[in-house]
């Protein structure tokens, strides 16, 4: 929908800013070509947003999608005033701007990408919120718990994995996802450090923990490196753990440094 309906609006916006009398038009049409071109750029933030509510309250790729297609309009609509300014009359030439109308879409790009790695984040704090602080896990049932916990973490990343990686720029994808797992490394982390009188079979069940929720986000880690050719032996975890601080108390209370 939101692709169809970018392609529709430049449409329009292009008909008429190359409509054939433009420039021997009175300024009066020429000036409802402007407000006709710049009409059809808005019309998209005020329609989609509404007709895509649903998927933008879910972590999905439609979300993704429209925020790519904010930040293409944003980029498109510095160029417009170059692009078709020789077409209008000489009276509007410096009249006939969009340029205040890119700063819309980027802050929309924006806020569509917070309120994605708003929801994420909070669906890891209730799957989080399932292992009851981590307490007793020396013992079957609240093992199993915390582990179901820990599994849904992995489920949720993972899928976060799958649908941002393809369609977020490589810097805004590791900006945001390490924002994520910022988020859910620290809260692992302090309910763990909140447990008093750890016991030696209940440290070791933690670890167990820890240890099987690193191995199974390894792929997301590999995420990180740089290049298609790079590997996560040539990104180091130095590198991740200055981009996620957390990840440096997980990896010490798993015994792993």
């Amino acid at each position: 929908m939101a692709e169809k309906w970018l392609k529709w609006c430049t449409h329009v916006q292009r008909r008429a800013l190359e409509a054939p009398d433009v420039c021997l038009s009175s300024t009066r049409v020429a000036l409802e070509f402007y407000r006709t071109s710049r009409d059809a750029v808005l019309l998209y933030e005020v329609v989609v947003p509404v007709k895509l509510e649903r998927q933008l309250n879910g972590i999905n790729q439609v979300a993704v999608l429209m925020h790519n297609d904010c930040l293409y309009f944003s980029q498109e609509i510095l160029g417009f005033a170059y692009e078709y300014r020789t077409d209008f009359p000489s009276s509007m030439k410096e009249h006939a701007v969009f340029v205040d109308l890119a700063p819309r879409f980027q802050l929309l790009a924006e806020e569509i990408l917070q309120r994605q790695v708003h929801l994420v984040i909070y669906n890891l704090k209730e799957a989080i919120d399932g292992a009851d602080g981590f307490q007793n896990t020396h013992k079957m049932q609240q093992f199993e718990s915390a582990k179901f916990s820990i599994d849904q973490v992995v489920f949720i990343l993972e899928k976060v994995h799958i649908i941002w990686e393809p369609l977020l720029l490589p810097s805004t994808y590791r900006r945001s996802m390490c924002t994520v797992l910022e988020s859910v490394f620290s809260r692992i982390a302090r309910d763990i450090l909140l447990l008093d009188d750890i016991a030696a079979e209940e440290t070791l069940q933690l670890q167990r923990l820890i240890h099987l929720m690193l191995e199974n986000l390894s792929s997301l880690f590999e995420s990180f490196a740089l290049g298609e050719e790079q590997n996560l032996h040539e990104f180091p975890a130095e590198s991740l753990e200055d981009f996620i601080p957390s990840l440096r108390k997980i990896r010490k209370l798993s015994g792993m440094q």
